[in-house]
């Protein structure tokens, strides 16, 4: 029995669509990739490299400072030997005066090379030896550089006060041999001879000849 106004109307239920059999897929998505988890073997590996890579680099740089302090007391001994062979103000090769000068870049150079492969020699390794090489072969330009330029000066200073010495001499000569025309017109062809070889040697040329005869 119901009444007539529920009797009139039509009941409608709600539903719920229905969609077959289909069910919830579990696969991984076409565009997710899965990695394995780190495990406790593959971390230590990746641990113990960083650790070697650091410990090298800390070798490698500690070789490099015993290389370089090695080469630089090295190179402090050579400086030694130099300041004392030179320019020591007594026995220095540059307080040679006059004909004593002569030869110097020979001596010296000899006495560097010596000095050199005893010092060399006490390196431990070629790397040291190399770079201490590089720094002797400068030295070594160096000094005969200084040399030459002393020597150069030193000879033109013994040329001059010799020539002018033999000039007068021979001057002095003639003077005495004036009652002897031979001997004296020798005595003028060998004033004349020498300032010839003089300007030869001192680049100064026929003026200067003229000048002086």
């Amino acid at each position: 029995v119901c009444s007539s106004d529920l009797c009139q109307r039509k009941i409608i239920m709600p539903t719920v669509k229905s969609y077959g059999n289909t069910q919830v897929s579990t696969a991984a998505l076409p565009s997710v990739r899965r990695s394995a988890a780190p495990t406790e073997e593959t971390f230590g590996v990746e641990a113990g490299n960083k650790i070697v890579a650091i410990g090298a680099k800390l070798y490698n740089d500690e070789i490099l400072r015993q290389d370089q302090v090695a080469v630089l007391e090295a190179d402090r001994k050579m400086s030694e030997w130099e300041n004392k062979r030179l320019y020591d103000p007594k026995d220095g090769a540059l307080a040679k005066r006059g004909k004593d000068a002569f030869g110097l870049p020979d001596v010296v150079g000899k006495d560097f090379d010596s000095y050199r492969d005893e010092v060399r020699a006490a390196l431990s390794n070629e790397r040291q030896r190399a770079a201490f090489d590089r720094q002797a072969i400068s030295r070594r330009s160096d000094i005969d550089k200084s040399l030459s330029r002393h020597v150069f000066t030193e000879v033109r200073k013994f040329d001059d006060t010799e020539t002018e010495n033999y000039l007068k001499n021979s001057r002095q000569s003639a003077i005495s041999k004036s009652g002897d025309p031979d001997r004296t017109g020798l005595e003028i062809e060998r004033q004349v001879a020498a300032i010839t070889d003089f300007s030869s040697r001192n680049g100064l040329g026929a003026e200067y000849v003229r000048q002086k005869t």
